[in-house]
Parts: C-alpha cells; structure tokens; sequence
C-alpha cells in the first residue's frame, strides 16, 4: 500500500485531509492513516472507536486480512466488494489530528491530540481500534463547534508537541494555489510544498498581470499578506475590504 511506503493515501480523503496525514508521518516517522471517529465505546467516557471501510496501512494492524466491504456491497453487493483490509490495531500509544481549510473565511485550522489504542474486544468489519483518551467529551464539543470534519490523520505513537510547534511556528496566513505565505507574503518551505502539483511561487511572480478575487472580513489579513508578497497585482473585492485594506488592518 501507498500508506505503508509513506506515500499517504485514503478513502474519502481530500487535500487538508492529506495534509493533515503528511504532517503526522513527519512528527512521528511513521505511517499515518484516516480515521472516522466512530462511536462511543460501551460506558466508558474517555474511549471510542476509530473506523475505516479498509485501508489502513499494515504498520497498525495486528491480525490483517483481505475481504470484502460491506458498506459498498450494500449497494454494489458484497460479492463485488472484495478487496478491502479488515484488521484491528496493536495496543500502544497514538497521535491524531485534523487540519480543515474554509475557503469562504480565508482561514485554516487543526487540532492535534495524543492517546492509546487498546486491547479492547471490537468485533466488527473494515480496519479498526479501540482508542482511550483523556478529556474525549471535551474534545469532541471543539471539534463540532469549530465544524471540523469527522475524518482525522492518526499515527503510531506521541507526537503531538513536535506537530503543534510545526503548524504554529509556520505561520501560515493563506495559499494562492496551494503556495503557502506567511503575514508578509513570504512562501512557507516545507517539505510539503515539494509535493505540490501546481505553479511554482517564482513562475507566478513573473506573470504581469495576476487577479485575484477575494472579500469579507476574515480573508482581509490573507488578502494584505497576498499584496505584500506581490502575488497578486490587481483585486477584485468588495467596498468594506478595499477600506479594511487600506487601514491596514489585516
């Protein structure tokens, strides 16, 4: 599997979810995956379940086998369905994480928190895990009010201070293609962005004319940084930006 080469890859995964995947296999040098947080797990407050349909990398799984996904053989029936991973993880320490892009505010957010898989029995379908962690209730009440995705990136392993030094210290404030820059306007450089298919930031600067169309509030100080860093040279916005802008209030 990609996964399992460090290449990360998922079901139902998109690019902030990749991101989110990269950044784990980096903090923790080992292979990441996608998660769903699933369900609660019997009475207990501080465990629940992490589930996929099955494509975990073979680095979590203890008993790993290839079958069939009932999900999709629900509509495609079950015979047709043959291909997917069914296994459950090894006791022992995981990080998770979620980076979410909302391209109507200009802003991106994540989270990032550390605890166990578990021996606990689960007896279900697809790859899976029992995981315990402390303050689960309030961690879920920051993920739905902050309207992040039920999908998160996990990893084997503790590595949740060196991915939240990362994404802070980045400073990242937008992107213009997929190119990250800083309050400045300067590109961010990471290893990520040697991955990225698109142009580069050089390249874009060398274009006479480059517009961009952006507006409201919360994309004022991504707009300014773009100005700043002459990635954009003409702007199409609305009224209160341009003044916002102007005021230099980013």
């Amino acid at each position: 599997m990609m996964s399992e080469q460090m290449l990360p890859s998922a079901c139902e995964v998109d690019i902030a979810g990749v991101v989110g995947m990269y950044t784990l296999q980096l903090a923790s040098g080992t292979p990441s995956a996608l998660v769903d947080w699933n369900s609660n797990y019997g009475g207990d407050p501080e465990k629940c379940v992490f589930f996929h349909c099955g494509n975990w990398a073979r680095d979590f799984l203890l008993d790993i086998r290839i079958a069939t996904a009932p999900i999709l053989g629900t509509t495609l029936g079950e015979e047709n369905a043959f291909g997917a991973l069914e296994g459950r993880t090894l006791a022992g320490p995981v990080t998770f994480g979620r980076v979410s892009m909302d391209d109507l505010s200009g802003t991106i957010t994540a989270y990032v928190g550390e605890g166990e898989f578990t021996s606990n029995p689960l007896e279900t379908f697809g790859t899976r895990a029992v995981v315990k962690v402390r303050g689960l209730s309030a961690l879920m009440h920051v993920i739905c009010q902050n309207g992040f995705e039920h999908h998160a990136a996990m990893t084997r392993g503790h590595a949740a201070a060196a991915v939240a030094e990362a994404l802070s210290r980045h400073g990242a404030v937008g992107d213009i293609c997929f190119r990250y820059y800083d309050a400045e306007g300067a590109p961010i450089k990471s290893q990520l962005m040697q991955r990225v298919i698109g142009i580069e930031p050089a390249l874009l600067h060398k274009i006479p004319h480059v517009v961009g169309v952006a507006g409201g509030r919360r994309k004022v100080r991504a707009i300014l940084a773009a100005l700043r860093g002459r990635w954009i040279n003409v702007l199409i916005t609305d009224h209160r930006t341009a003044s916002s802008l102007l005021d230099g209030k980013g």
